[in-house]
């Protein structure tokens, strides 16, 4: 992946039918690692909050709840923080799902232990 990715499961104050309580947080790869430097180059980071920001609620289909984001185009630090989606259960991969039941995505170029996969 592109970045560190965390759970995060929080507790409000006055809990609220608005706020959700399981959070997604990605933040940069470390320097150090073998990609970093490709999602500096690519200017990915920065699109990526500002996507998430202005443009997903605006959508016509179902995206993560936006709840925070930052960058830094002086260090290439950044923060995002969403809603974390449900994702189905494992066995249920490749088999068809009711809307707003999220499969989870394949690790790469594994598309061949999909359920649904096309038979040569």
């Amino acid at each position: 992946g592109a970045g560190v990715k965390v759970s995060l499961v929080v507790e409000y104050a006055t809990p609220s039918e608005d706020l959700h309580t399981e959070l997604f947080v990605k933040l940069p790869l470390p320097m150090n690692h073998r990609t970093r430097k490709a999602c500096i180059d690519l200017a990915q980071e920065g699109p990526e909050v500002m996507f998430n920001r202005f443009f997903s609620p605006c959508l016509p289909l179902r995206t993560p709840k936006y709840y925070f984001g930052d960058f830094s185009s002086k260090s290439t630090n950044f923060i995002l923080i969403s809603e974390q989606l449900p994702l189905a259960d494992r066995k249920l991969r490749g088999q068809g799902l009711p809307p707003f039941v999220f499969e989870a995505a394949p690790l790469k170029g594994m598309d061949v232990v999909l359920n649904d996969k096309v038979e040569k």
